[in-house]
């Protein structure tokens, strides 16, 4: 992928940089940085004295998210057509909108333009646009800015008015204390793979004792395969202390006097040390902080280092997870529950069925007994006095753990089946033929069937008895009659009008399919909206991102055939890209 023509303005820092810094979801529309000279003034906007950064370099004016609500709590935000931009850090930074604000110059009133942003360093600056627009007058010499204005209302013509132009100056000031330096390595850094550490850096520019915050230099992630924190530290004898993570499976060397960070002084009265119950100590970088670092990616389960991608690319994709970690359960505790449909068991008038438990071997029951637990602690299940009663049965899974089934067979001898569709493999294939896709990402629900609701008036009849007892499920179960169609019916509201345009689903799995990169990411982006908005979690063991064609066609066919959805096409040994070929 070739790159973009970025645009530079000032940087924002989200507090998300203090986790992973270095790590870009997205090629950016637009890229931040800094000036060693900060100039500012206080202006008048909304009717609030606000310091503001004056920047000739940033292309677009900027404000807070906060302050945003702060100035103008009913403010008409609009969509901007720049998506996000990169901070110094690295860390790409989505635009949430822009607004217009009133900024007055004595009686003298303008609106700009404000694009938003989460947080910036500077929560108001003023771009190129407003210099440009506004015809503003730069004067380095006496650190000033002119504003020409116009009378506002004048009984002359506009031709006249034009010439009645008087000038505001505004005085400027240069934020003094703050000074730059780059942080180098000691000495050789090796560092494992998905862990994390505390490096020595070298900062020979400030005095001893000097409180600085350390940011990752911008291209430390393509260079290194590393991420770097923000990190807070105290300069004793131009040391100072760094983290770093490594998130991928290899180990990582930086050689010795290597740039790595940005260092910036901060006045130490402005950091605050949480206190001794608090979960880690700013100056102490516990071990709790860092587990908690490093769990951001590598402990979610990803793994990308098989990806057909550029280093940038992977970089990309490792952040829009991280962005994303809301919609993925690592286990039952992380499971969603959706409210958009559930599952009714419809048995007519057929009389309960009741049978006896199943004997199990004491190893078996032990292993029941804690199953039972879990899935009771997370509501799946609860106990029951129901009159319907099925068997369990333990079954051993390839990875040797033991999965806990009920035998509905009786039960689904008398349940009615519904009547639903679930795509062919014709239907899938003349999409993707049709669409030409070259990027493919499959995504699978951790325990899909356990986020679906069981209607609460038929539930009793999923009943199940143990040597423990009766319990009910509260979440659709596997085994059940129609469970396959109600997860179908579901997904199939979840993902609108995406289905067959940029994601196709069958029962529990999501294909998702692109041209390009760009696009995945923001296909991508649109069906993690609708799972999230549905409260559905995805397995992040499970899910492959950003699979090229070979790979997706062997997923997609194993899936299917297994669901005897293949049959003709396995008798007749044709294979899906002779399937592509012929249309």
């Amino acid at each position: 992928m070739g790159k973009k023509r970025i645009k530079n303005i000032w940087c924002c820092k989200r507090s998300k940089c203090a986790s992973l810094s270095t790590v870009t979801a997205r090629e950016a529309d637009i890229e931040f940085k800094s000036s060693l000279e900060r100039n500012f003034m206080y202006l008048n906007i909304e009717n609030s004295n606000q310091k503001c950064l004056i920047d000739s370099g940033a292309t677009i004016s900027c404000i807070s998210q906060h302050l945003l609500r702060q100035l103008k709590p009913q403010a008409d935000i609009q969509r901007s057509s720049i998506f996000s931009g990169v901070g110094v850090c690295g860390e790409v930074h989505p635009v949430l909108g822009k607004a217009n604000l009133e900024i007055r110059f004595g009686e003298h009133k303008i609106l700009q333009n404000f694009h938003i942003f989460e947080t910036l360093h500077s929560k108001i600056l003023l771009g190129l646009d407003f210099l440009v627009t506004h015809k503003v007058n730069l004067d380095f010499g006496k650190m000033t800015i002119s504003v020409p204005t116009v009378p506002e209302k004048d009984s002359a013509t506009l031709t006249e008015r034009r010439n009645i132009v008087s000038t505001i100056t505004v005085p400027t000031f240069k934020d003094d204390n703050v000074q730059i330096a780059m942080a180098t390595t000691v000495d050789l850094v090796k560092i494992q793979p998905q862990s994390e550490i505390i490096i020595p850096v070298h900062i020979g520019k400030f005095k001893h004792g000097t409180t600085v915050i350390l940011e990752p230099k911008g291209n430390l992630s393509i260079e290194h395969q590393v991420a770097g924190g923000k990190t807070i530290s105290t300069v004793l004898r131009g040391i100072a202390s760094y983290r770093l993570m490594n998130p991928t499976n290899s180990t990582v060397y930086i050689p010795r006097r290597t740039k790595i960070a940005k260092a910036e002084t901060i006045q130490s009265k402005y950091v605050t040390k949480f206190t001794e119950g608090s979960s880690a100590h700013i100056n102490s970088f516990s071990k709790t902080t860092s587990n908690q670092l490093c769990s951001e990616f590598s402990e979610i389960g990803f793994n990308l280092d098989n990806l057909e991608l550029t280093p940038e690319q992977k970089q990309q994709i490792q952040s829009f997870l991280i962005q994303n970690r809301d919609i993925f359960a690592k286990d039952l505790s992380e499971l969603g529950h959706t409210n958009l449909h559930h599952h009714t068991i419809y048995t007519g008038d057929a009389k309960p069925i009741s049978a006896a438990p199943y004997r199990q071997s004491p190893e078996m029951r032990k292993e029941l007994d804690k199953q039972l637990d879990e899935m009771e602690r997370y509501n799946i299940i609860e106990e029951s006095t129901s009159p319907w009663h099925s068997p369990v049965v333990l079954v051993k899974k390839r990875n040797g753990s033991i999965r806990v089934c009920v035998d509905f067979r009786a039960l689904n001898r008398i349940t009615e089946p519904m009547s639903a569709v679930i795509p062919t493999m014709t239907d899938i294939f003349d999409t993707l033929a049709d669409s030409k896709p070259e990027l493919f990402s499959s995504l699978d629900l951790t325990s899909g069937f356990w986020q679906v609701p069981l209607d609460p008036s038929t539930k009793h009849k999923s009943a199940f008895i143990t040597h423990k007892g009766v319990y009910e499920f509260n979440r659709l179960p596997f085994g059940m009659m129609n469970s396959p169609l109600t997860f179908q019916c579901l997904m199939t509201k979840v993902l609108k009008d995406l289905n067959f345009k940029i994601a196709l689903v069958y029962i529990d799995d999501i294909l998702i399919f692109s041209k390009n990169f760009e696009d995945h990411l923001n296909h991508l982006q649109q069906v993690f909206s609708n799972l999230r908005e549905a409260n559905l979690k995805l397995n992040p063991e499970k899910c492959k991102f950003a699979q090229e064609q070979s790979s997706t066609w062997d997923m997609l066919y194993q899936k299917m055939a297994s669901a005897s959805i293949l049959k003709i096409q396995i008798k007749l040994r044709i294979s899906p890209d002779q399937l592509l070929q012929s249309k």
